[in-house]
């Protein structure tokens, strides 16, 4: 053998130890990164449980993957455009060829973040274990991530990451979460929490006002026990409260500038309050 011969023999070898052909290379503190494989052929191979949820993204096709998890056994073809997602803390152990894909990670601060906004979660439902995920959208994610492995550093790719990573948090939060009946609870105290923002928002816009507690619950659009559980829990005082404060602040306010006499001011700030 040449040593032309004995070179491309170990650069095919390395290359078969190595199948990572590209990684990302923005800010290690964004919420998603990316590394993009060639096909290889794993043998027993680990993948121990991450901090982060992993997203693959199949680029190629494969006859058979098998993967094991929990004591199961999940065999199947690979083909491309389909998705496998593994939530944080999960191992699974591989064998077969694993066609050509890009492996996404995903932090769970970032799924929280969303799962706050959406739902007012502190933290966010797990995502399903998916070997094989036929989703359009997840697909679409993945692309542009491969496209931006290829692009240069810019002042503008933080944004471009972060973007794609509350949009596949989003996506996963209403696709593939383990608890969609608990979703609609979800959904439902967020609608009671935008209610409560309403109600507040009725309260600072009028500070003169002494509104009715049933008044500021058909505003929230809440049953009257609802409105002022979920006010509570929300504010930490009750409504009635929190309008006695905002009613004494715009007194003081009043009476700083000058521009009533004190008799007038207490006259509109004697209470007729909820």
């Amino acid at each position: 053998m040449s040593h032309e011969q004995a070179r491309s023999v170990e650069a095919s070898r390395a290359q078969l130890l190595s199948p990572r052909r590209g990684s990302s290379r923005w800010d290690a503190s964004a919420g998603l990164q990316a590394d993009l494989f060639g096909a290889f052929v794993a043998d027993h191979m680990v993948g121990p449980p991450n901090d982060h949820l992993v997203i693959t993204h199949t680029l190629g096709f494969s006859e058979q993957v098998i993967q094991r998890r929990g004591g199961e056994v999940l065999r199947g073809p690979s083909a491309r455009g389909e998705s496998i997602l593994i939530p944080a803390g999960e191992e699974s152990v591989w064998d077969g060829r694993l066609p050509e894909h890009v492996r996404i990670a995903l932090a769970t601060t970032v799924m929280d973040h969303v799962a706050h906004d959406a739902f007012g979660l502190r933290t966010a439902p797990t995502v399903a274990h998916v070997l094989r995920a036929d989703d359009a959208v997840l697909a679409g994610i993945a692309e542009l991530t491969i496209r931006e492995l290829g692009e240069p550093a810019h002042p503008t790719q933080r944004i471009i990451i972060d973007s794609l990573a509350t949009l596949m948090a989003a996506h996963l939060l209403r696709a593939h979460a383990t608890r969609p009946a608990d979703m609609r609870v979800f959904r439902e105290d967020a609608g009671a929490r935008r209610g409560i923002e309403r109600a507040v928002d009725y309260i600072r816009a009028r500070p003169g006002h002494a509104p009715s507690l049933d008044e500021l619950a058909e505003v929230a659009g809440l049953s009257r026990f609802h409105f002022a559980r979920m006010f509570r829990a929300e504010l930490g005082v009750s409504p009635i409260r929190y309008v006695e404060r905002q009613r004494m602040q715009y007194a003081s306010q009043l009476l700083r500038s000058g521009g009533l006499p004190i008799s007038v001011i207490a006259a509109m700030n004697k209470s007729s309050g909820p």
